[in-house]
């Protein structure tokens, strides 16, 4: 085990952020100063130099998980390159294959890119020449490849886009012992529902490849002021998800509903939002029991990025790797969150995004009476209200407590009566 030692004080850092977990005491150390000197030590195993470390996001599971990643300037032979880095502290101890740090207290887990201990096929999904043999393994003739990783999402994900040719691939990378689960789970919904069709999948890398759909996210159909779908197709959709078989997406836990989820939602936003607690409980204490449940197999977490839209119709579901049984009002509940969210992001288009969001309020109405909807929507904000700190923007704290407030608005909401039905989509003016 290596020890923290100083610094150099030219290393320009990120700001600290107050964060105190029992159970997680090396918090404390990836988001305060002493985060510097542990990098630099990652970054001078590789026989490097830290320049700059700006943190960019941070996964928080209280009591049991941090992970933070970093932007750095690394500079190594008289050349400056910008590299990723991560930073994790585990309940159950980091994972073997990454650089341990600690002070016998405190244990920290650090990697580069594309190092990820839980993703081992990750280096090789940014290799050309071995992407090739992946491609011909699956029964392609590449040519060149061109490679762009897309997200990544430290021991959970990543995505990599590959040209080939004229045709566009995403790869995405899990743990090993997922990926099987998750190309059965494409192969499963493909005559039912528009998800990216999986071309195969490679059990020594964790890697599913599938093919890339046609059309813009809804979001950027909402920004641009393009042709819409109408609103009672996004809930014609979701009716196709509750219909798919479950048995067919092996390993898919029932997901609690957004309401039970709340709680701890609101437990993380406390642990970096002091003062805020008492205001969070009574919000969640609002919010009461969920209704009887209204089963089906639901999304899981579906929003305005997850939709993608052609000519004003639905082209594309992604990201179904949360694909499961729940409760079926909870899907249009998180999306109109969402674009109850993006209101503030698209001030040009606030209208037009409210306009579809109500819309959507209506059409969800026919599984269930507007307070529960109301409820659900404010629950799925507390959880939304996560993301200013997960992303680590710039004014985060400002931007969560809007958040939570949009989350009060729709918990007194559902004390009204219903929306006037509204249909939206169908023409760029709509």
């Amino acid at each position: 085990m290596k020890n923290l030692h100083s610094s150099r004080a030219a290393v320009v850092a990120p700001p600290q952020v107050a964060l105190h977990d029992d159970r997680l005491p090396a918090a404390e150390v990836i988001l305060g100063p002493e985060i510097v000197p542990l990098m630099e030590l990652v970054v001078a195993e590789a026989g490097g130099t830290l320049e700059t470390l700006m943190r960019r996001q941070v996964l928080y599971k209280p009591g049991r998980r941090l992970v933070a990643r970093f932007a750095a300037r690394v500079s190594s032979g008289g050349q400056v390159t910008d590299e990723t880095l991560v930073a994790l502290t585990d309940g159950s101890g980091p994972p073997a294959g990454c650089l341990v740090v600690g002070d016998g207290e405190r244990t920290v887990g650090v990697w580069r890119w594309p190092f990820d201990p839980y993703l081992p096929g990750l280096p090789s999904a940014i290799e050309p020449d071995r992407v090739r043999a992946v491609i011909a393994d699956l029964g392609g003739q590449p040519g060149p490849v061109r490679l762009t990783p897309i997200a990544y999402r430290p021991g959970r994900r990543a995505v990599i886009r590959a040209v080939v040719g004229d045709q566009v691939l995403y790869f995405k990378l899990v743990p090993i012992v997922e990926a099987e689960a998750l190309h059965q789970r494409h192969v499963a919904v493909a005559d039912q529902l528009p998800a990216p069709v999986s071309l195969g999948w490679s059990r020594a890398l964790g890697l599913v490849a599938l093919e890339a759909l046609p059309g813009r996210t809804l979001r950027d159909t909402l920004a641009t002021g393009q042709a819409l779908p109408l609103s009672e197709s996004v809930l014609d959709l979701l009716d196709d998800v509750a219909q798919v078989e479950p048995s067919g997406l092996s390993g898919a836990a029932p997901m609690p509903s957004a309401i039970r989820r709340a709680a701890g939602h609101a437990r993380a936003l406390e642990a970096f939002l002091p003062g805020q607690g008492d205001r969070l409980r009574r919000l969640v204490d609002r919010l009461g029991d969920p209704a009887p449940l209204r089963p089906g197999v639901i999304h899981g977490d579906l929003h305005d990025a997850q939709l993608l839209v052609r000519d004003g119709m639905i082209s594309g579901l992604l990201d179904i790797d949360g694909l499961g049984p729940g409760d079926r009002l909870d899907d249009p509940a998180t999306l109109i969150a969402h674009l109850s969210a993006l209101e503030a992001a698209v001030p040009r288009a606030r209208v037009r995004v409210r306009a579809y969001s109500e819309a959507i309020v209506v059409e969800a109405g026919r599984l269930a009476d507007p307070a529960d909807l109301a409820h659900r929507v404010a629950a799925t904000c507390i959880g939304l209200a996560t993301g200013p700190f997960r992303l680590q923007q710039p004014h985060w704290r400002a931007a969560t407590l809007r958040l939570i407030a949009l989350a009060e608005r729709w918990a007194a909401r559902a004390d009204r009566g219903p929306a006037t039905p509204t249909r939206v989509g169908g023409s760029a003016s709509s």
